[in-house]
């Protein structure tokens, strides 16, 4: 039997693989110590399928807290399945700022930066 090397059809750099790692942990951070394990949509109150959304844009290398929202999988999704973040980006980017104040975190820390 012939085993087949399983490889993707658009692989990922060496960089954006370090890229996604570093979001990942900022948002198991952020997760843990600003949304306390919830979705951060006022209103929301899902505890699954949690994952940091970039506010604005992810080419614009924005990858720190001042940048991040951790949403369910419902506001995640912008088709037809999911209804997306119920707010404009810069409603999102002021909501972002007054919870780092109240949870004490740096708007400019990075995944890189978590210890």
């Amino acid at each position: 039997m012939l085993l087949l090397k399983r490889s993707r059809i658009n692989p990922v750099s060496k960089k954006q693989e370090i890229k996604n790692t570093e979001w990942k942990a900022l948002g198991r951070y952020l997760t843990k110590h600003r949304a306390k394990g919830r979705c951060e949509i006022p209103r929301c109150e899902e505890r699954f399928k949690l994952s940091a959304h970039h506010i604005i844009f992810r080419r614009f290398n924005l990858h720190n807290a001042a940048n991040c929202l951790i949403v369910c999988g419902h506001h995640h999704s912008h088709h037809e399945w999911g209804s997306g973040i119920p707010m404009s980006a810069e409603q999102a980017l002021v909501f972002v700022v007054k919870l780092n104040k109240e949870h004490d975190i740096d708007p400019n820390i990075t995944g890189s930066s978590i210890k």
